[in-house]
């Protein structure tokens, strides 16, 4: 019989886990992407006030935090409160808070920059048009807001592998209700909640053998394969299991390994910024 203490010991772990997947994914779209911040922020102006959505453990905020001789106040927020580190770095602070609720009354229009990544996907059932419009009303006037998003939408260059792993990410992201193709309205959703200057830039973000830094090779297949064992229980879980039989599904992980340790991996990541007037 499992014990609370077990039961506690798990949850730790799993926590780990996740927040280890995240910081090798953090290291490649870093690497990849060249910037931790693409909107032109002038974090020279002192005591900007910088929100990262969907924050985790704050490894966004830290690493900017670090690159930054100016003392800002950064918030972090997301809805699983175990990753905060306790206690807060100096200058963090860390709040509760799902991008699908309003967010406090006190924080609108406070923000110098917003920024938000891989976040809105897990909207859920609630629209995503709703969510970027709640994050744009938090950013004061000449202040910007980041989005960065996967987009699944177009053709594939990876292997069968990989392949797989992206049908398999767009079937999870249409069963969970965001919609695969949740990244490509952002701009217009960023306009319509009117914002200017609004922007957008692709990136190619390359894993395993495509990448071209040896350790953040073997962060990005470390990734994708803690990844892969996600979509496969996921899919698991689900009614047909897209055409797979329960071994190609128990092998899924180590096929996924195989081809990024040999072959590589690409994916498109979307970046759309605007300001507020």
């Amino acid at each position: 019989m499992a014990t609370s203490g077990d039961t506690e010991r798990y949850i730790m772990e799993a926590n780990e886990g996740e927040l280890q997947r995240l910081a090798n994914q953090h290291q490649v779209l870093k690497s990849a992407m060249g910037t931790l911040t693409v909107a032109p922020i002038d974090f020279s102006r002192p005591n900007l006030r910088i929100l990262d959505s969907g924050t985790a453990d704050g490894l966004w905020l830290r690493d900017v935090q670090a690159t930054i001789a100016q003392p800002h106040a950064y918030v972090g927020t997301d809805i699983v409160q175990a990753f905060f580190p306790q206690p807060a770095p100096p200058g963090l602070s860390f709040h509760n808070q799902s991008i699908t609720q309003d967010w406090p009354d006190d924080w609108q229009a406070s923000f110098d920059y917003v920024h938000q990544r891989l976040t809105l996907a897990g909207a859920g059932q609630h629209p995503v048009k709703q969510c970027v419009s709640r994050l744009a009303g938090l950013v004061k006037p000449g202040g910007w807001v980041e989005l960065v998003e996967a987009d699944f939408t177009g053709d594939s260059s990876n292997g069968p592998a990989m392949q797989q792993f992206e049908a398999m990410m767009r079937n999870m992201l249409d069963k969970v209700g965001a919609g695969y193709a949740y990244a490509t309205p952002l701009k217009s959703y960023l306009e319509d909640a009117g914002l200017v200057n609004v922007q957008e830039k692709s990136f190619d973000i390359t894993y395993g053998a495509a990448c071209p830094n040896a350790h953040v090779a073997k962060k990005g297949s470390a990734h994708l394969v803690t990844a892969a064992t996600g979509l496969r229980d996921f899919t698991k879980s689900q009614v047909g299991n897209m055409d797979m039989s329960d071994q190609e599904l128990e092998s899924f992980p180590d096929e996924v390994r195989k081809e990024v340790e040999s072959r590589g991996a690409h994916f498109k990541m979307l970046a759309v910024w605007a300001q507020k007037s």
